[in-house]
């Protein structure tokens, strides 16, 4: 069983990402999975600061970690799924530890401009407006769409913490195991889009449909999105293509934000890069983007 993992930033195509990649009969894909935080506990449970840290050696700890995958995916891979893709938008945390416990293991980055993430979440926060979100902490918090922004872009909160993890791989040591894919160019040419990624990972490229989407489980999903107040969260539309809507954001925050995309900047790394076409706004409050 070949282990990668999908990871990035919110709102940048991984739903849909893993919708398109679970068409392969080889692959399995959800959208999210619970072993970044079971991973993670272990990891603290085998540290130093546990009275058993001398009780294991590194060989022991890294093969409990590859036993985690293993034990979790085991009737994926008994269904004949050969290659498993983990999708959480933290594993970039832990990239040192993933790439020592599965050195073939690729990391696919999906990535949009913070104006745009920002944007996004920003409409579904006007869309279930009775509600405030469960990555809010209180109502003084969510007050204004300021606030807002400032919570979310904290470095240990929702985008903020996934806009330093994936800075801090994008020009790290293991830079080379990523494919960072910009949503633009998810959206605007899959086919061209899973052709990179096939081939970046060293497997025969599938024959992917791009419309009447489905996702599994999408029951299942919507209950989870519902829970943290923010119904459709992780919906796709029924075909992958652009569309044109305005920005919600002030022109003032929309050019802050726009500036913190780095990883346009790609001889500044060794990750292979897939940019798209710009999210530029044509005027003051309309851009051209995609959903």
């Amino acid at each position: 069983m070949n282990i990668h993992f999908i990871s990035g930033l919110p709102r940048a195509g991984s739903t849909l990402l893993s919708v398109l990649l679970a068409q392969n009969p080889r692959i399995h894909a959800t959208i999210t999975s619970p072993l970044f935080s079971i991973a993670t506990a272990m990891r603290q449970a085998m540290s130093t600061s546990s009275e058993h840290y001398q009780l294991m050696n590194e060989r022991k700890r890294l093969k409990l970690y590859a036993g985690l995958f293993d034990s979790y995916y085991e009737d994926a891979y008994k269904a004949g799924k050969t290659i498993v893709f983990d999708s959480n938008r933290s594993w970039l945390q832990l990239q040192a530890l993933t790439s020592t416990v599965f050195p073939g293991a690729r990391t696919i980055v999906c990535v949009r401009s913070p104006s745009w993430v920002i944007d996004s979440l920003e409409q579904l926060f006007l869309a279930n407006a009775a509600v405030i979100p469960q990555y809010f902490n209180d109502a003084f918090e969510a007050r204004s769409l300021y606030s807002r922004t400032d919570a979310l872009m904290r470095p240990d909160r929702m985008v903020g913490a996934s806009w330093s993890n994936l800075r801090e791989a994008f020009y790290g040591p293991q830079s080379e195991q990523l494919l960072i894919v910009e949503y633009t160019a998810l959206v605007a040419d899959p086919e061209a889009t899973l052709r990179t990624l096939y081939n970046f990972i060293g497997e025969p490229f599938f024959e992917h449909k791009y419309s009447e989407l489905r996702i599994e489980s999408q029951d299942d999903i919507d209950r989870f999105d519902y829970a943290m107040g923010v119904p459709g969260l992780h919906r796709v539309g029924g075909e992958v293509r652009r569309r044109a809507r305005a920005t919600v954001l002030p022109p003032e925050l929309y050019e802050r934000l726009e500036r913190m995309a780095f990883w346009r900047e790609v001889n500044a790394t060794n990750a292979k890069v897939l940019l798209g076409p710009p999210e530029t706004p044509a005027n003051r409050h309309a851009t051209q983007t995609a959903e």
